[in-house]
């Protein structure tokens, strides 16, 4: 239940990945909320934020992501979305909810259509569960995403709709199967992923991360992160963006480190490993969401 599988090479040396489920037109936006910063006045110091802070930081994200997936749904930029609460949270409820009824030892997701009681659940895990939020510090294991703690307890799952695009139009005229057609697809779902990363850093006034679908890769498909970031000095190409694979192709810069933002050709060069451990295909999406809705095994509702 991840984005990829892992199977024996014909070698026997290294293992392959493969693809497993549908991820096309997938869009992930995964909050990376840390407890600590760097002390700028003190290097390799780092300062804590206040529970406040951290309170504050996640209740933007909840709370915006939540407003933000209703009006896309409503004006058709995507078809669907989810909440998704993975296992770094998931499978240690039972330490702290005795009545939790967990379906299986490990690799538990809590997956909803985004209720608005679902804000007030997370934040409660958040206060209740320790260390979920992601840590500023360095991390010894190189392939770990840039080097840090960077963590994903919970993100938002977005079907992005190509036909919101007024660009779609000139997908009609061309059969499914030719490379023409997935070329103009795929500009129309960057353009799209583009837009949605843009409005959502300006609305939630926060960094904001997202795993973007990019093309494709020998795996299939192909998932990069990108921040967004409404305090960026310098637009590029129009867009507010970060660090990220998709500003250093654009402004181009830093190509030759870029695979590092790829989630992910390789387990031993990567570190989008963690997305690429919890990144759910519509198929798991939706059949989570039921199991869910049918027997929740925690209450979620306040």
């Amino acid at each position: 239940m991840s984005l990829h599988r892992l199977y024996p090479s014909a070698d026997g040396v290294l293992p392959v990945y493969k693809v497993a489920g549908d991820f096309q037109g997938m869009m992930y936006f995964c909050p990376d909320i840390r407890f600590n910063f760097s002390d700028k006045k003190n290097k390799g110091q780092f300062l804590n934020k206040s529970d406040d802070e951290l309170s504050n930081e996640l209740s933007a994200h909840l709370s915006g992501l939540s407003t933000l997936a209703y009006s896309w749904l409503e004006d058709k930029f995507i078809k669907d979305y989810w909440l998704v609460i993975t296992p770094l949270l998931c499978d240690r409820i039972k330490n702290f909810d005795k009545n939790a009824r967990l379906p299986s030892k490990d690799n538990n997701y809590i997956v909803t259509p985004f209720y608005t009681d679902d804000i007030e659940f997370v934040k409660n895990l958040y206060k209740t569960i320790p260390h979920s939020y992601g840590s500023s510090e360095a991390h010894p294991d190189p392939k770990r995403r840039k080097g840090t703690y960077a963590e994903i307890g919970f993100y938002l799952a977005c079907e992005v709709n190509p036909e919101g695009c007024e660009e779609a139009i000139a997908l009609t005229s061309l059969s499914v199967d030719t490379k023409e057609y997935r070329d103009k697809l795929n500009l129309i779902l960057l353009r799209l992923e583009l837009e949605l990363g843009e409005q959502a850093t300006h609305h939630i006034k926060q960094q904001v991360r997202v795993f973007m679908q990019y093309g494709s890769d020998k795996l299939g498909v192909r998932f990069v992160e990108q921040y967004f970031n409404y305090k960026a000095s310098k637009k590029t190409n129009g867009y507010s963006l970060g660090d990220g694979y998709v500003r250093n192709r654009m402004a181009k810069v830093n190509l030759d480190k870029n695979e590092k933002y790829a989630a992910f050709p390789d387990l031993f060069a990567s570190s989008g490993y963690q997305f690429s451990d919890y990144a759910l295909s519509k198929e798991d999406l939706r059949s989570l969401s039921a199991a869910f809705e049918s027997d929740p095994w925690i209450q979620t509702s306040i």
